[in-house]
């Protein structure tokens, strides 16, 4: 998001990846159609002054990777054959393989997204919480306690449109 509304290359991957949605929710309201690289740099623009200051300094603040006990949370995984102190913002990013994703990390638990799965996945080492939700609609979290982690997933669901004049509700699944 940074990086689109600052006009850099990669607007294009964000607004394919939840991005409209994002512009829609700070202001943005010609966002119905698929947007054409001519007309990106003119919603971006048109939707950058919505976006508050103090949104902005978060998203910039964010680190790369958070680690709590055993638990390293980044983006996308780690790069294999990468230890983790060496591991780059670009290795933490990186789109890779559900095979490729894992890497080694002896004593860590992995937990990360960017890789969107049917339900979420937990396996020795690694959880991967991304359920795709800039297209399925489905955002899930990992509660961690001790050494077990339980998901939270919420969705929308359709629901007749008479029903409270409501189009859409959200539905929390355990």
């Amino acid at each position: 998001m940074l990086d689109a509304l600052a006009g850099g290359p990669k607007a294009g991957l964000f607004l394919q990846h939840g991005g409209i949605a994002t512009l829609r929710s700070y202001g943005a309201t010609d966002t119905h159609s698929p947007v054409r690289l001519a007309g990106q740099r003119t919603l971006l623009a048109a939707v950058r002054g919505h976006v508050p200051a103090d949104h902005m300094d978060l998203l910039a603040g964010c680190p790369d990777r958070f680690v709590l006990g055993d638990l390293f949370f980044c983006p996308a995984g780690i790069r294999p054959g990468v230890p983790l102190a060496s591991q780059t913002t670009s290795d933490l990013q990186a789109p890779r393989s559900d095979a490729a994703s894992h890497g080694e990390a002896p004593d860590m638990v992995i937990v990360h997204g960017h890789m969107p799965v049917a339900e979420p996945v937990a396996r020795p080492g690694r959880v991967n919480l991304d359920t795709g939700a800039h297209d399925t609609d489905r955002l899930t979290c990992g509660v961690f306690e001790d050494t077990r982690v339980r998901f939270i997933t919420t969705g929308v669901v359709a629901v007749p449109a008479a029903a409270a004049g409501l189009r859409r509700r959200p539905l929390m699944v355990h």
